[in-house]
């Protein structure tokens, strides 16, 4: 089984893939929605993924995963002058950490024998990339620096696998 986590800038999501010939398919995470948002609460105790919906955005940190691709200046301009990268990572880890728990409570998924992708912004370094994958080990999850994704060869490699795969005329050369 291949399991992706899309923990994007807005909203977190996780698809599986069973077999080789079967499409990917969303593990549905949310309250109504197949995704969780990628947004803390600062309430006591902290607020993750939907537990914030109903919060005041004064009370809510938003674009957590953009404070991975450059803290200094995701801080400047989202003016939290108090936090921390290691803050930032460990909201990071609290919203994946939740969107993992969601997927294997909602549909029985098991983490411990699949290949585990994520995805990232194309423009992130290797160190961007060391630190989401340390996350993923800090919330149980099997992934390798190698298993961080482009987002946009993960969109290309499921319109392969799906689109083009069915229909090999979509490209011409």
């Amino acid at each position: 089984m291949i399991i992706g986590i899309d923990f994007g800038t807005s909203t977190t999501t996780i698809a599986i893939r069973t077999g080789t010939d079967n499409n990917p398919e969303i593990v549905p995470i949310g309250k109504g929605e197949s995704w969780i948002p990628s947004v803390i609460g600062l309430t006591d105790p902290l607020s993750v993924g939907d537990e914030t919906r109903k919060l005041d955005d004064a009370t809510k940190v938003l674009s957590v995963k953009s404070g991975l691709t450059d803290i200094d200046e995701w801080m400047k301009e989202k003016e939290y002058p108090l936090y921390d990268e290691a803050q930032v990572v460990a909201w990071c880890a609290s919203i994946i950490s939740q969107a993992v728990e969601l997927a294997k409570k909602k549909s029985k998924l098991s983490f411990d024998k699949a290949e585990v992708y994520m995805g990232c912004p194309a423009l992130w370094t290797g160190h961007n990339r060391r630190i989401i994958a340390e996350i993923a080990h800090k919330v149980g999850l099997d992934v390798d620096v190698t298993a961080v994704i482009d987002e946009p060869v993960a969109a290309g490699v499921f319109w392969a696998n799906t689109s083009w795969k069915k229909n090999p005329k979509l490209v011409r050369g």
